[in-house]
C-alpha cells in the first residue's frame, strides 16, 4: 500500500509542477495581451478563464496531495504502534 501512495504522491507532484508552469505561461500571455495598444478583449477573457481553471486544479491537487501525505503518515504511525 505505501508504494502506491508514494507513486500517487510523485505523480501529483509532477502534475502540480506542470500546472504551475502553465500558470506562469498564462500570466505572461495575459500581461502581453493586456499591454497591447488595442487589447483583444476576447483573448484577455479567455486567458483569464484558463488561468482560473488552472488555479482551481492546483488547489484541488494540492488538497489531494495533503490528504495522501496525511494517510501515509497515519499508516506509518500505525505500523510503529
Amino acid at each position: 500500500m505505501p508504494t502506491s501512495l508514494f507513486s500517487r504522491i510523485t505523480l501529483l507532484l509532477t502534475h502540480l509542477k506542470s500546472l504551475r508552469k502553465r500558470q506562469r505561461q498564462l500570466d505572461q500571455e495575459l500581461a502581453t495581451a493586456r499591454h497591447q495598444t488595442t487589447p483583444n478583449a476576447q483573448l484577455v477573457h479567455w486567458l483569464e478563464v484558463r488561468r482560473l481553471m488552472v488555479n482551481e486544479q492546483i488547489h484541488r491537487h494540492t488538497e489531494v496531495l495533503q490528504n495522501l501525505k496525511a494517510a501515509l503518515q497515519h499508516g506509518s504511525a500505525r505500523k510503529v504502534a
